[in-house]
């Protein structure tokens, strides 16, 4: 494959699921279960392991067209800073290219072993069989072997890290991930900042796919206070369309809270009531106030509406809480 090492050779082993072998499916994987036969054969339909997307998508027609373009039995880099959506881009290449690749295989490779265990997952998808030493190479071979596969390798840190394994491949397509632009060997393809306009859509289609009826009032100032970053905004918007709240709610918090983000669960709100019941302290007790509309779930919102203040100053900031 062009731009890694051509000393090492490719291999021409060939491997295919024959005879027996049978192949299950589970959310959306599939693994072939059967003996490999030395004898090149199709390959079964569904093969893959992707990303679950959302379904939502905005701009990045040019981006597109470029790896289109180039991702044709070689390699292509997709570089650019952390959260501007390189993954999110090469998903959506993916899916709108499914047609073309088989299978499409995604593997986490920000670190040699990472690369090394995805690769081992997918010869345990194609030879359950094979045992643990053996599975990467088991890999290497099979790709070498066969055209017309993508294999993404997500947020790579280090060309090193994957020059040798990808010198054996290149019958198929590699599309690679990473914040580093220094690929000089390499097809590639920069994202930068996703316009304004199209992170303000992104936030919208977010929230109304999950709740048709929202309130986006405040969504260009929350866009602006995320840094018009596409991970960010696509988080808030998750945040928004669970807990059904406008943007210039979200705003306000964030406002009130530099660098606060949403809160993943509530598993910290019966402590925090607890904690509340226990003190007699007023400055604790409105700190723990504080903290439970920094946790910003429903759950922490319906825990504010229980609480029993024994001084104004508690039912004052109680009243304030209940409004981010």
């Amino acid at each position: 494959m062009a731009g890694f090492d051509d000393r090492v050779p490719p291999v021409g082993q060939v491997g295919r699921a024959s005879g027996g072998s049978h192949v299950i499916q589970a959310g959306g994987d599939v693994t072939i279960h059967g003996p490999l036969s030395a004898e090149p054969g199709p390959l079964p339909p569904g093969l893959g392991r992707v990303p679950v997307t959302s379904g939502v998508f905005v701009g990045r027609e040019d981006e597109l067209a470029r790896l289109a373009a180039w991702a044709d039995r070689t390699a292509v880099v997709v570089h650019g800073p952390a959260g501007v959506g390189k993954s999110a881009l090469v998903a959506r290449f993916a899916e709108l290219h499914a047609d073309r690749f088989a299978p499409v295989w995604w593997v986490t490779a920000d670190s040699p072993d990472a690369l090394d265990a995805g690769l081992a997952e997918l010869a345990l998808a194609l030879a359950p069989h094979v045992t643990g030493t053996h599975r990467v190479e088991t890999s290497l071979r099979w790709l070498a072997a066969h055209d017309d596969w993508l294999l993404v390798l997500d947020d790579v840190t280090d060309p090193d890290h994957v020059a040798r394994r990808l010198a054996r491949t290149r019958t198929g397509t590699v599309v690679i991930t990473s914040r580093r632009h220094d690929w000089p060997d390499l097809r590639a393809v920069a994202v930068g900042a996703l316009p304004r306009h199209d992170v303000v859509e992104l936030l919208r289609r977010h929230v109304l796919r999950a709740w048709p009826e929202a309130d986006l009032t405040g969504s260009r100032a929350l866009c602006a206070a995320l840094g018009w970053q596409p991970r960010a905004v696509v988080q808030a918007a998750a945040h928004l369309a669970q807990h059904h709240l406008a943007p210039r709610v979200h705003l306000a918090r964030l406002e009130r809270f530099p660098g606060w983000t949403p809160a993943t669960s509530s598993d910290a709100v019966p402590r925090l009531v607890a904690d509340f019941d226990a003190s007699l302290d007023h400055e604790v007790r409105c700190r723990i106030i504080w903290e439970l509309a920094k946790t910003g779930t429903t759950a922490a919102k319906e825990a504010l509406r229980s609480l029993r203040p024994r001084y104004d100053i508690e039912q004052l900031a109680i009243n304030e809480a209940l409004e981010f």
